[in-house]
């Protein structure tokens, strides 16, 4: 009795496998990371330089106070404390600039997206709610609850 003819099996490297996306999606979807990729650059630069000219502008209104200052009692107590507020907002600023330019830096070395500590992927929604985040939420929370030796958790802010 002739054996029933069995079904050809084709090598395994010509099936496509179903859960991998095809060539043509990948390609739409790297052109859509690289948009993605562009306006984030664009954005954090433009970020940037916002908080540049903040930043200038607070330290030259420290200036300007001092200069200004008459230098009796009252003035000198009262540009001291104006003096104080222009510096909180210029350090601030500072910290904010600082964020924004390391975030941009690992943007343009390829690393934006992926934990500094341990390397990890940050997930898509951290990202778009701190777009200049450092740490994945397990990082964060261990810097958070432990803090790292000799370092404070950076700002999320």
């Amino acid at each position: 009795m002739p054996e029933e003819p069995r079904p050809s099996a084709e090598p395994a490297a010509l099936t496509p496998r179903r859960d991998q996306p095809s060539r043509e999606e990948r390609a739409v979807s790297s052109d859509q990371a690289l948009r993605d990729r562009r306006k984030l650059h664009d954005d954090l630069t433009a970020k940037i330089e916002t908080l540049q000219r903040r930043k200038d502008s607070a330290e030259g209104e420290i200036t300007a106070l001092w200069a200004d200052c008459a230098l009796d009692a009252a003035d000198l107590g009262s540009t001291r404390a104006a003096v104080a507020e222009a510096r909180v907002r210029a350090e601030e600023t500072r910290r904010q600039l600082e964020r924004a330019l390391a975030a941009r830096h690992r943007l343009d070395a390829g690393t934006f997206g992926f934990c500094v500590s341990c390397g990890a992927p940050i997930d898509q929604d951290r990202i778009l709610a701190v777009p200049h985040t450092e740490l994945c939420v397990s990082c964060r929370r261990d810097y958070e609850s432990h803090g790292a030796p000799g370092q404070a958790a950076p700002p999320e802010r």
